[in-house]
Parts: structure tokens; C-alpha cells; sequence
């Protein structure tokens, strides 16, 4: 989805609610749970909530480029996944621009709350967006990138 996005493939966007932790954050988690963990006890690793939109509009400050403004309501989304599932399963074989499962994940909020793990095993909060230039910047050197990260262009779609 982030390529998507980043290389101008995605016109439009389906607004939801997401919980983003940076992957470094959850697997130092993992590991403070291993250790200092109470047994018995379940640490929820969770970053921060964010809609769609909001991370859009961090990706076009850290990069420059235009995201697109053009949101999608959540029937037409589900009724282009449904298209796009058929066409992939009887015409050519690839995967959905829009699986089904996803859009159906898409509607339902991902908020969750991941104080726990931050107050009793000691995990770091490392900002998303911080967590985000370091995954553009990544992309750009290992050259996944297939436009210029630069000055802001015309948004697809809007």
C-alpha cells in the first residue's frame, strides 16, 4: 500500500483507522516482553491511532509528492473489491487491486491501546512519522521508488 501511494499507482483512498508502530518498536516488544514480562499477562504492542488521510498527509510533507485527496466511501470501495476479486479469480489470475478481506478490515476501526506495554516493560514511543521517513528513505536508496522524491505535484485525483 505504501508504494502504492508513494509511486502514484493509488488515485483514491478508502478513509479508515489504523494503529501504526514502527517495526523496529514491535520487535524491541517482543523481546522486553521475553524478558521482563509478567507471566500470564498479554502486553498489546500498539503505536499510534491515525486515519488514513492523517498518514497521507505525513507521507506528502516527508516526500514532497502529491497524495491523492480523492476518498472513496466505503460502498463503492466494498462494491470495486467485490469487481476486482471476480476479474482476478476468472479473467487473469492476479492479485485484486482491492481484496475483499481488506476493504471489510478497512471498515472496521484498528484502534488500539498499547499503554501497557509502554509503562511496564519500558517500550520506547517512537513516532510514526519519524518511522515513515525512515522507510521512504530506505525505498529511495534501494531505488523502489519510481518518481522523484522532490517538490509537491498535482495530486492524482484531486
Amino acid at each position: 500500500m505504501l508504494l502504492s501511494f508513494l509511486n502514484g499507482r493509488a488515485r483514491a483512498y478508502l478513509e479508515c483507522r489504523l494503529n501504526l508502530l514502527a517495526v523496529r518498536t514491535a520487535a524491541l516488544g517482543h523481546i522486553l516482553a521475553a524478558d521482563k514480562g509478567r507471566i500470564g499477562e498479554r502486553y498489546v504492542l500498539g503505536g499510534e491511532n491515525l486515519h488514513l488521510s492523517e498518514v497521507l498527509e505525513m507521507l506528502q510533507e516527508i516526500t514532497g509528492m502529491a497524495m491523492p485527496k480523492t476518498r472513496f466511501p466505503y460502498w463503492l470501495t466494498l462494491a470495486i473489491g467485490a469487481i476486482s476479486e471476480f476479474i482476478s479469480d476468472h479473467v487473469t489470475g492476479r492479485p485484486p487491486i482491492a481484496p475483499l478481506t481488506g476493504v471489510r478490515l478497512a471498515g472496521t476501526p484498528a484502534v488500539i491501546d498499547g499503554s501497557m506495554a509502554f509503562r511496564e516493560l519500558g517500550l520506547p514511543q517512537r513516532p510514526v512519522r519519524q518511522a515513515l521517513a525512515d522507510a521512504v528513505s530506505w525505498l529511495h536508496e534501494n531505488g523502489h521508488l519510481s518518481r522523484p522524491i522532490g517538490p509537491a505535484e498535482t495530486a492524482p485525483g484531486g
